[in-house]
């Protein structure tokens, strides 16, 4: 599957360029990567409704902020 979480393995901000964290560069997902958007969307929504930053959410759940974030973008790892 082609990563939507970049352009071409990059992805563009501001007057830089940073290759992509999720597929590292090759514009495609990895194996064992899954993306599922609305699981995404509903982790981000419950954060939120307590009203914390994604930092202050992890640091109060003891969360890693990388993988929380990946996750709200809708990227998980498939279990097994």
């Amino acid at each position: 599957m082609i990563c939507p979480n970049c352009a071409n393995g990059n992805i563009y901000g501001m007057a830089v360029k940073v290759s992509c964290p999720i597929c590292k560069g090759t514009n495609v997902l990895p194996d064992g990567t899954e993306y599922l958007p609305e699981t995404g969307k509903r982790l981000k929504e419950a954060r939120l409704s307590e009203g914390l930053t994604l930092r202050f959410f992890c640091e109060k759940y003891g969360i890693d902020v990388i993988e929380r974030s990946q996750r709200e973008k809708g990227f998980f790892r498939k279990e097994g």
